[in-house]
């Protein structure tokens, strides 16, 4: 009796009907089995596999050698099983797996060309290191001894080497508190070294330095300046007028060259400089 699939239109049968024969069929299932059964056999049956006794010999040997091993082989089917359901309780992750290796394989495809060139980049480093294989050994090799002469050197100035290590914390931990004054030594030091470049006369073997403020040039707005910031109201101070005219009634104070000059040593400019 065959239940599915499921019968839905057509005729329908009431209380008592008797199905003939002629409305019965062989399922197409069972129809296959048996073909496929008569197949096997006749594949493995006298005309087929085990014409020259081949099978019989193989079931011959078979049957001696699992002979005695019915223990060892029950386990191996019981472990077979476990590995199975073990498999099957987590083939999510299983599944999960060969999806996020699919990703992989598929992100690697799309990024062919990076691929083959990494793997070309790679072989050729692995040829250049094979073809020094010989220096790269023997740079190993003395790399090894003088590993060996550090480690007696260490073994021997132990406490030399304590201590100095401990000086050089100390110092790094005043170099971290003075970090900020390195800072501007730093970045004021290139700037001053050329100042004293620039000042030193290697003609006269002298420092020359000149003191330019601005303020001297011009002291009448310099005294207006203080006045303006000693409580002046509204910012206006009468007496700047009158300095200006005063300041401007005195003699103008001579300008020197804005490049150092030379110092003649000899007698007659000695002479000249004291008269």
């Amino acid at each position: 009796m065959q239940l599915l699939p499921v019968y839905r239109k057509g005729p329908v049968l009431r209380d008592g009907d008797v199905i003939p024969e002629s409305r019965t069929a062989v399922p197409v299932e069972l129809d296959r089995i048996f073909d496929s059964l008569h197949t096997t056999s006749e594949a493995l049956g006298p005309k087929g596999a085990n014409k020259d006794g081949s099978l019989s010999r193989l079931l011959g040997v078979s049957a001696d050698n699992l002979e005695g091993q019915g223990e060892n082989l029950n386990q191996t089917v019981e472990d077979l099983s476990q590995a199975v359901t073990t498999l099957s309780d987590g083939r999510g992750d299983l599944f999960g797996t060969v999806q996020n290796l699919q990703v992989f394989t598929a992100a690697l495809a799309a990024d062919d060309q990076n691929v083959r060139s990494f793997n070309t980049s790679l072989a050729k480093v692995a040829e250049q290191l094979a073809g020094e294989r010989k220096d790269l050994a023997a740079a190993l090799k003395h790399l090894g001894a003088a590993l060996g002469d550090v480690s007696e050197f260490v073994k021997k100035n132990k406490k030399s080497l304590t201590s100095n290590v401990r000086g050089l914390s100390k110092v790094t931990k005043v170099l971290v508190t003075q970090r900020a004054a390195l800072e501007e030594l730093l970045e004021v030091a290139p700037t001053g070294l050329s100042n004293l470049q620039n000042a030193y006369n290697a003609s006269a073997g002298t420092l020359d330095t000149r003191n330019n403020p601005e303020a001297p040039q011009d002291p009448a707005s310099l005294l207006c300046s203080l006045l303006k910031t000693t409580g002046d109201e509204g910012g206006e101070n009468p007496d700047c007028a009158e300095l200006k005219k005063l300041f401007d009634s005195l003699p103008e104070v001579p300008t020197a060259p804005a490049v150092t000059g030379t110092v003649d040593r000899t007698l007659g400019g000695i002479l000249e400089v004291r008269a």
